[in-house]
């Protein structure tokens, strides 16, 4: 996929579509964050932030930002970390987009527990949880973010909220076993279905 999309945007830069260009580098910034590869992460971020500010896409912009402070956190460098992914929370916030505002609440909680500051920790896991509430979005970080939820609110006066995260828990389990089954009956389906003359 990535030598593919290296290919793609060579294709792209060649022909002067920058749309594309940009796009292309969008999706390389987001395997190398996802891969932890931070020295190539940083070469196409920066080529991704010029394209950007060029087409004027402020989006892209900070999608590229929050793969920075993304980075940071994965390389230990919590403040960079936590300063970056703290601004472009506010531009989120600011737009409502639930999508990259779960990954910024995980990332940023992970950072301040991290840090010893599990109050604050806790209160972005929560805003992950009012996100699943709204969009019962499928992800590793819902998951982890209520096993950090179950295991780190204890104590008799916290039972109601600890009863819910369990709730929730089960509530993302049976979720993604039926995605998964839906998958594979749709799967089974499309092999078995008689070809249209």
């Amino acid at each position: 996929t990535l030598h593919f999309l290296k290919g793609t945007l060579k294709v792209n830069a060649r022909n002067a579509e920058d749309d594309k260009v940009l796009l292309s580098l969008l999706k390389i910034s987001n395997i190398y964050t996802e891969c932890k590869n931070s020295d190539s992460l940083m070469v196409y971020t920066a080529l991704g932030k010029k394209m950007a500010l060029k087409l004027k896409d402020t989006l892209a912009f900070h999608h590229l930002s929050v793969n920075e402070g993304i980075t940071d956190y994965h390389n230990g460098q919590m403040d960079n970390a936590l300063h970056t992914l703290e601004i472009e929370k506010v531009f989120y916030e600011r737009i409502e987009h639930r999508a990259y505002l779960r990954y910024l609440y995980f990332y940023l909680a992970n950072g301040h527990f991290l840090k010893g500051n599990k109050i604050q920790a806790i209160s972005y896991f929560k805003k992950i949880d009012s996100i699943f509430d709204l969009d019962k979005h499928i992800s590793p970080i819902v998951r982890d973010t209520y096993r950090f939820l179950i295991n780190n609110t204890t104590g008799s006066e916290n039972l109601y909220e600890r009863l819910h995260y369990v709730n929730q828990l089960l509530l993302f389990d049976s979720i993604a076993e039926q995605s998964k089954v839906n998958s594979v009956s749709y799967t089974h389906l499309r092999a078995h279905e008689t070809p249209e003359h």
